[in-house]
């Protein structure tokens, strides 16, 4: 003789599958929620953070006046030294916006653009922080990299005894401080 199962509690039967509900979670407890981050100061202006209420001085904001760099002119570099022959500006991407002289400004822009963060990580490697200007003289020609926040300047020119004194001189037009 067969027993019989005990009713489930769904009111199913034992031998059949009834689609039940999962067991509820268990609720954690609730800490304090962390501290919410303060909005940034609006561009152009810097804030200084306040004083104690009992002091009676106020601490004021200043106006800082951002100005963007000037546009360097590339007939300007290409006339700075005689060993320059090329020189093409670039966006960060490698896409190039302005170029002059003798050179494929597009793939010269786009192998600077892949160099650029190889360099970045060997001088961060260096703990010299992120490079401004740097050159590679590949034989018979040097190329001069300047890089600013937005642009890349690459300057291609003749092999010379002193290529740092180059760089300098075009650096120095870019308007980069060195």
């Amino acid at each position: 003789m067969r027993a019989k199962a005990a009713p489930s509690p769904t009111g199913a039967e034992s031998g059949t599958r009834a689609a039940a509900e999962p067991p509820p979670l268990p609720t954690r407890p609730r800490g304090v929620p962390p501290p919410k981050p303060q909005a940034p100061a609006a561009i152009g202006l810097a804030a200084f953070p306040g004083k104690p209420a009992g002091d009676s001085k106020v601490a004021q904001e200043r106006v800082v006046t951002l100005t963007k760099t000037p546009k360097i002119n590339l007939s300007q570099i290409l006339a700075l030294d005689t060993t320059i022959k090329a020189v093409a500006r670039a966006d960060r991407q490698g896409s190039v916006l302005e170029a002059s002289g003798e050179m494929d400004a597009e793939t010269t822009c786009a192998v600077v653009t892949l160099a650029i963060r190889q360099i970045g990580d060997a001088t961060a490697e260096l703990g010299l922080g992120p490079p401004s200007a740097w050159h590679v003289s590949v034989g018979a020609s040097t190329w001069y990299v300047v890089q600013s926040k937005d642009e890349v300047l690459v300057t291609r020119g003749n092999v010379t005894k002193n290529p740092i004194s180059t760089l300098k001189k075009v650096v120095k037009a870019c308007g980069a401080v060195q």
